[in-house]
């Protein structure tokens, strides 16, 4: 609502099918409030890269979830460096540009048998 940019880059296909059908039901919520979303082709690449306002970064492995963040002991490195987030940003900008964009109408027309499966995976998201 204040005119942020997101844009988010996922794995086209990941390593473990049914985190890609939890995932799947929260993909329309992120377009329909404007962000934009990347799907990146192969190889599965499971680390994480936040970068906000060219300067501050955050690096790791950790998911931001429940599970990841107080469980699995995963961990992300917070940096303030305006070089490294231009190098950060470089390495996201290539990455995106090698990838696709679903579309609103291909997330949420998709077969309801689709839909239900996915839904249950999200449920089930706190213990995967």
């Amino acid at each position: 609502m204040r005119g942020v940019e997101v844009d988010i880059v996922i794995p086209s296909k990941s390593n473990v099918p049914i985190m890609d059908w939890a995932m799947a039901p929260q993909l329309p919520e992120l377009l329909a409030r404007g962000c934009r979303v990347h799907r990146s082709p192969p190889p599965f690449d499971h680390s994480k890269i936040m970068v906000v306002d060219g300067f501050w970064c955050l690096i790791g492995s950790t998911n931001w979830d429940a599970r990841s963040l107080r469980l699995n002991f995963e961990y992300n490195l917070e940096c303030y460096d305006s070089a490294l987030a231009r190098q950060l940003e470089e390495l996201i900008e290539r990455r995106i540009a090698s990838s696709s964009r679903p579309s609103p109408d291909e997330l949420i027309h998709r077969p309801l048998a689709l839909q239900l499966r996915d839904g249950v995976a999200r449920l089930m998201s706190p213990y995967l």
